[in-house]
């Protein structure tokens, strides 16, 4: 056992210090968007402070991914700018500047190729390594550092929802990210996968240091990751501070959410 945990900290370090990304600070502001008569987002403004981990907690159809969409570039507002580390992106996303990874709600794998060429696919699609021993080696620790150690061979058909969301995690990692987006990362899992699911975000918070954005409905999830929680209703953000401050909130439209949330 104690060599399993030996071999797990060198792993560890081996991917850690691969991560050369910096985390970074995020500013939206008072962004909007309709598809169509729709309007999703309604001037909406949020501040993402650099190394934190900001949960936005809303129910389904709220907007919350069509935000993220937002930040990572795949959609421009109607109305309003987004700002990475002061840089205005709203238009033009340096994707060579600001490295940004999503872990979607679907996790998104390739079902026919194995783990290790998923893990793999970002750096053997750009040419960032091309020596296999030493990508074999980084693919390896980096699916340590989420408790997949030894499944690099297996196909995603073969592994449960959480082991997906994992190796989507990894996979993120493998982008050396300045920050990480999180798209209903308990959706689709087991109630009791919450915590699992939690304890990877929080390692990355703790051994990475990486800016983190998750979205989610998951009341539980973000009492467990959460260093300020932003409640998104109505396609604006309604309210944002710690959990607890939410939790106690007496304002009547946050302690009908929360309630609600909770039940």
């Amino acid at each position: 056992m104690e060599t399993n945990r030996q071999h797990r900290k060198l792993d560890n370090n081996n991917i850690i210090s691969y991560l050369s990304g910096k985390p970074v600070s995020i500013v939206v502001s008072n962004i909007s968007k309709s598809f169509g008569s729709n309007q999703v987002l309604r001037n909406l403004t949020l501040e993402v402070n650099s190394s934190e981990t900001l949960v936005i907690l809303g129910k389904s159809g709220s907007g919350k991914s069509v935000l993220l969409k937002h930040i990572i570039g795949l959609i421009s507002p109607d109305t309003g700018s987004i700002y990475i580390n002061g840089d205005n992106v709203t238009q033009q996303f340096d994707r060579a500047k600001h490295k940004v990874a999503m872990v979607f709600q679907s996790s998104a794998l390739l079902n026919s190729i194995t783990v290790k060429e998923n893990v793999a696919l970002y750096l053997k699609e750009h040419r960032i390594i091309s020596d296999e021993q030493k990508l074999s080696s980084l693919v390896s620790s980096c699916l340590s550092i989420v408790d997949l150690e030894g499944k690099e061979d297996i196909m995603p058909s073969n592994l449960s929802g959480g082991m997906k969301k994992r190796v989507a995690v990894a996979r993120a990692l493998m982008m050396n990210p300045d920050l990480i987006l999180f798209d209903e990362p308990t959706a689709g899992l087991d109630p009791m996968m919450v915590g699992n699911i939690a304890e990877l975000i929080n390692g990355l918070k703790q051994n990475v240091k990486v800016t983190q954005i998750v979205v989610t409905h998951n009341v539980n999830l973000a009492s467990k990751i959460a260093d300020r929680i932003a409640i998104l209703y109505n396609g604006k953000i309604l309210s944002i501070g710690t959990f607890d401050e939410m939790r106690l909130s007496t304002e009547p439209e946050i302690r009908q959410f929360f309630d609600s949330s909770l039940n």
